[in-house]
């Protein structure tokens, strides 16, 4: 019958299998099942026959489509083999790590394309972790470098390129090696070194400028603003040095006018007689620096210039005397000291500046004077040594 022709093919090529797909015994049970059931219905046999025929024919196509299934999935597990074959290779390439299935062409397919994509799967992973490491170190090492930056033309280029753009791709030969994310894990730490030495150079710049703005008074400046938004930039440390130099500068500009106003104020006293009891205390220019400090010290000048306004015609003879005293120390002529100062009559202010200002120049040259006699009277004595 129809149902023994169906019942008697294998699932397996001749020789690898010994059991039918069913059993005579069911099938028998099964055919006079349904004949029973039939006759019990009241089919006709010829109906009935036609009946077993056709579904004969379904199961026979059924395992006609299982057999061409299984011969279409031989085929595809080796076309699979050959790509998984491929990418092991290259895997194996990107992360310089050996790879072997462990089977011979002589295998089954279905046994080599097991062993193939096990070892696949393994590098699979091993490749996800390498890739997720190398990531990582690139993405940090990236965002280190765009913040130590200078913002030169040739940096700007930089900052749409990756920092592991110099290494091999991912997916190329030796891209997820070992010694790859080693490397880029040396430069992250070699730029977090760096990063963190310009941080603490720039809080040390910071530390300063503050204190010298303290110190002259501007502490609206502190903390140098516009430098914060730039990092550790190379932009940064230069801005920040900049303005410390200008607060030096500004710190020394000021120490010279204090410094110059103080000893116009000790002359000042001493050519007025003023007793130090009657001199105001003055704030001192190395504690502070600030516009008030200086407008205290011009105030003391305006003051005492005053005050000399008022006894100018004392001054004037008292500093003829001591011009007079100085040139002939000096053995100035007659003629010379008269071309430098004014004659009695005239205004008295400039006379006195012109007095004062010979004085000074006096004063000069009685120094560089004593100290060549200083020089000659040592030269004579290493000579007298020598003789």
């Amino acid at each position: 019958s129809c149902f023994t022709h169906v019942a008697s093919l294998r699932c397996a090529p001749p020789g690898t299998m010994s059991s039918p797909l069913l059993p005579t015994d069911e099938q028998q049970i099964a055919l006079a099942s349904l004949r029973t059931a039939w006759s019990e219905i009241g089919l006709p046999h010829a109906e009935a026959e036609e009946a077993i025929t056709k579904l004969a024919g379904e199961l026979r196509s059924v395992l006609s489509r299982t057999v061409e299934g299984e011969q279409a999935r031989k085929a595809q597990l080796t076309a699979d083999e050959a790509s998984l074959r491929g990418e092991l290779s290259a895997l194996s390439a990107a992360l310089a790590e050996p790879a072997s299935p462990g089977t011979s062409s002589s295998e089954p397919p279905l046994l080599r394309y097991r062993a193939v994509i096990s070892e696949v799967e393994r590098l699979r992973v091993l490749r996800d972790e390498r890739a997720a490491q190398r990531s990582a170190a690139a993405s940090s090492l990236h965002a280190i470098l765009l913040e130590l930056s200078t913002g030169t033309p040739e940096e700007e280029q930089t900052r749409s390129t990756a920092a592991d753009a110099d290494e091999p791709a991912p997916e190329g030969a030796g891209g997820l090696t070992v010694e790859l994310v080693h490397r880029l894990r040396q430069r992250l730490e070699a730029a977090e070194a760096e990063r963190a030495a310009r941080l603490e150079r720039l809080a040390a710049l910071r530390a300063a400028a503050d204190a010298i703005t303290e110190q002259l008074g501007t502490k609206e400046e502190a903390g140098c603003e516009g430098t914060e938004g730039d990092g550790a930039s190379y932009r940064a440390l230069s801005a920040l040095e900049a303005r410390l130099d200008h607060l030096r500068e500004e710190k020394k500009r000021r120490l010279h006018v204090l410094s110059q106003c103080t000893e116009y104020i000790a002359e000042l006293r001493h050519k007025l007689k003023i007793p130090e009891e009657q001199h105001p205390d003055l704030p001192s220019p190395e504690k502070d620096l600030s516009q008030q400090v200086l407008v205290t010290y011009h105030t003391e000048i305006e003051r005492l210039e005053a005050l000399k306004s008022e006894r100018i015609s004392e001054l004037i003879p008292e500093t003829r005397s001591r011009v007079a005293a100085l040139a002939a120390e000096l053995h100035v002529s007659a003629a010379e000291l008269a071309a430098a100062v004014s004659s009695d009559g005239g205004d008295e202010e400039q006379q006195l500046y012109d007095l004062e200002a010979e004085e000074r120049r006096l004063r000069e040259r009685q120094a560089t004077t004593v100290k060549l006699f200083a020089l000659l009277s040592k030269r004579e004595g290493v000579l007298q040594q020598r003789a």
